[in-house]
């Protein structure tokens, strides 16, 4: 694997759940992820990832919020600010903090 390769739950659970069901591109997956071909059926033999186990990759998936529901989110959090006072700099770091999530997810289709 390289240094820069950064596989989320979500990516190794669906790298085994295709290469369980047969369907497994391992070209593809090695291109998306910027790694070898070889890296790609280690994390789907479960040769390495091996900390994410299928329970818990399926529970990191559950628990990911869609970019919807983080720009909801922050839409929901700015009316009430505009509502409650509040401190300047506790809202501002509040904000800040909601928004690069919601960029983040929306930036990264997987998440959502």
């Amino acid at each position: 694997m390289t240094a820069s390769m950064k596989v989320t739950a979500r990516e190794v659970l669906e790298i085994r759940a295709e290469y369980d069901a047969g369907t497994i591109v391992t070209k593809r997956w090695a291109d998306k992820l910027n790694c070898s071909i070889e890296s790609v059926r280690r994390i789907a033999r479960r040769e390495t990832y091996r900390f994410i186990a299928e329970v818990d990759a399926a529970a990191a998936v559950a628990d990911e919020v869609s970019a919807d529901e983080a720009a909801a989110s922050l839409r929901r959090l700015q009316a009430e600010l505009d509502a409650t006072p509040m401190s300047g700099r506790e809202a501002d770091a509040l904000i800040t903090e909601l928004t690069k999530q919601g960029e983040r997810n929306r930036d990264d289709p997987q998440q959502g």
